[in-house]
């Protein structure tokens, strides 16, 4: 079993515990207290939620290492909005999750 993620003093179980119930995750792998390429690696650990991390724009590696690490997609920070809606759009049509089409068709009247 593996051992619990920690931030800073704060158990980051809590939030993987959130994400078996998420339809999608965008997480962001340049966190301040916890490795993103663990957390990424935990969520795979449990859940087939799809993944699409948010990498810094200057490592090449990030990107590498973070779709190994079990993400669906990635997008480098600093990102465009409509970038990342069609993103979204994309994996969770992929996953064939059937609402879809409903959820980003209403954040695509957001841009």
């Amino acid at each position: 079993m593996s051992t619990p993620l920690r931030a800073g003093s704060v158990c980051a179980a809590a939030a993987l515990e959130a994400c078996q119930n998420a339809e999608l995750v965008i997480l962001d792998v340049d966190l301040p207290d916890i490795d993103g390429l663990e957390v990424c690696r935990r969520i795979r650990e449990f859940s087939q939620t799809p993944v699409i991390a948010l990498t810094d724009g200057n490592a090449g590696l990030d990107r590498v290492l973070v779709l190994q690490a079990g993400a669906d997609d990635c997008i480098d920070k600093p990102y465009q909005f409509r970038e990342l809606v069609a993103r979204v759009e994309a994996v969770l049509r992929r996953s064939r999750r059937s609402e879809w089409p409903v959820r980003c068709q209403y954040l695509s009247h957001l841009l």
